[in-house]
């Protein structure tokens, strides 16, 4: 067993993994079009020893990281001795090494340092189409599997370092607007790539035997903490049964969930003391006509009349479903925050509600985060706007509130 590091070293070698996994995160940003990935951040980084265990991870979608651990146990099983440097492989197959939808496209690419595998690198992202019967791939009417999307077990896409053109061709003829699916995949491709070369730098420069041995003690260590906390917990059976004082509730959500909030306190304004939107869409002929915004032609054409409304035909039901059309119903105490730099839900929906509301309603409060889009990514963001909410909360739900 090769000889652990001092503790100082493991503690450095850790975190330069976890800043790999960082340096992976920024790639797919900077490289990706689609405001899937590149804003909403729908996409996950990890790293993995050569036998595919989880050493390391960008916490941006953290439910991937299981799901693309046993994506690269496939591989190693299904393609063994073959996999050579160069090499990456693409999964979106739930059943077969995939993701957690068909969407949910996972790339892995093996480590190498010379001939010998020292790691792994995989990247899972939020594929804005994979085929299937509906524009986005979300077909709830769906019949079976394959009307979903196009469903693809573990397969190389590179070969030695040049793209399975061939593979490719199939794979992008079979989604729709393929530029933004091409783009996007290859974005955490680059991920991959940029995640092997400094990890293998660093198995380098601390040699195989050390890395190696911290690899593993990471795991140990992670292993213990868990097991750590989990025996804070008193063994015995949990069951908690209360009672909601309706006179202390608060409704609140973000981007859809926004627009569930502001149509609760529309229609059933004596049920909540208040209301939270946060990055919520105010109106649906809005999602029509801010060009703006990242609902692609397809989807203003096709799935948003299918799906949701159409804006002749269901003119009607669209007005009787607008939070910004009946915001003089809107009675209860308001905090609304947006993100100046939002492309998924554009600040228009924020301040047209909040210009209609405060015509019959003073107690709204209102925030903007000028550098934030669709969720709050800064640190000082989160702290601010939770903050706030605990304040606004305080206020109107405490038990002596009136």
């Amino acid at each position: 067993m090769p000889e652990l590091p001092d503790p100082v070293t493991l503690e450095v070698i850790r975190n330069r993994l976890h800043h790999v996994t960082q340096e992976m995160s920024a790639a797919i940003v900077k490289t990706a079009v689609s405001p899937v990935v590149s804003e909403a951040r729908d996409f996950s980084c990890v790293l993995y020893d050569a036998d595919g265990r989880i050493v390391a991870g960008a916490a941006t979608v953290p439910f991937h990281f299981g799901v693309c651990a046993e994506a690269i146990g496939v591989v190693r099983a299904r393609f063994g001795r073959t996999i050579a440097p160069g090499d990456v492989f693409l999964a979106n197959d739930p059943y077969d090494g995939g993701g957690l939808h068909l969407q949910d496209v996972v790339v892995m690419r093996p480590v190498f340092r010379g001939r010998r595998r020292v790691g792994w690198a995989s990247a899972s992202g939020h594929m804005i189409d994979m085929g299937g019967l509906v524009p986005g791939s979300f077909a709830p009417n769906a019949r079976d599997c394959y009307q979903e999307g196009i469903r693809l077990p573990p397969v190389r896409i590179v070969r030695g370092g040049a793209p399975a053109d061939d593979l490719w061709s199939v794979l992008l003829n079979n989604v729709r607007q393929r530029d933004v699916v091409e783009m996007d995949l290859k974005s955490l491709v680059a991920g991959t790539h940029v995640a092997a070369e400094a990890v293998a730098a660093l198995e380098a420069e601390y040699g195989a035997g050390a890395f190696r041995a911290a690899c593993a003690a990471i795991r140990r260590l992670s292993a213990r903490v868990v097991a750590a906390r989990l025996a804070e917990v008193p063994r015995g059976e949990y069951v908690q049964q209360g009672w909601v004082d309706p006179k202390r509730i608060c409704i609140a959500g973000a981007s859809y969930g926004g627009y569930a909030a502001l149509m609760g306190l529309v229609r059933y304004h004596e049920l909540y003391q208040c209301g939270i939107d946060w990055v919520g869409v105010s109106d649906i002929n809005l999602m029509y006509s801010i060009s703006w915004s990242d609902i692609s032609e397809e989807a203003s054409g096709y799935t948003m009349p299918l799906l949701i409304g159409d804006q002749v035909i269901d003119a009607q039901q669209l007005k009787d479903t607008s939070p910004l059309e009946q915001a003089a119903k809107v009675r209860r105490p308001l905090l609304m925050a947006y993100g100046a730099a939002d492309r998924r839900v554009p600040i228009k929906h924020g301040t047209d509600f909040r210009d209609a509301v405060i015509r019959t309603n003073k107690d709204v409060e209102w925030m903007v985060y000028p550098e934030e889009g669709h969720g709050w990514r800064m640190l000082e963001t989160q702290v601010d706007f939770w903050t706030r909410v605990e304040k606004f909360l305080d206020r109107y739900l405490r038990a002596d509130a009136k």
